[in-house]
């Protein structure tokens, strides 16, 4: 089964949301904001994490490069303020699966060194 996970990211931690295909949520946490804490918790997932997808902020950067480091497709996206902040996690997820929602409702950037 395909899986797809939404971090919702701060300074000091990440909050992971992961959805199996059918948009059923499979896990919930937040970890440590250290890529290995993060990268741990995606692959204790019982199937293969397909797509990663975050909002765009501070530690965009940083993040990205780490999990792309561990071949996760990842997403950097500025969605914007239409995603309620109590749903935006699991709402950033289920945008993953419907990739065409995604590119035409945000700005997808390609981060660079």
């Amino acid at each position: 089964m395909s899986y797809f996970a939404g971090l919702d990211v701060s300074l000091r931690s990440v909050s992971i949301c992961v959805i199996d295909g059918d948009g059923k949520i499979t896990l919930e946490r937040t970890v440590p904001f250290e890529i290995e804490d993060v990268v741990a918790c995606l692959r204790s997932v019982d199937g293969v994490v397909e797509q990663v997808g975050f909002e765009a902020g501070v530690m965009s950067q940083h993040l990205y490069h780490g999990l792309t480091a561990f071949d996760f497709d990842t997403i950097c996206a500025q969605i914007g303020t239409t995603i309620a902040k109590d749903t935006r996690t699991t709402t950033l997820t289920e945008c993953l699966i419907l990739g065409e929602w995604l590119l035409s409702h945000a700005t997808i950037f390609d981060i660079h060194a």
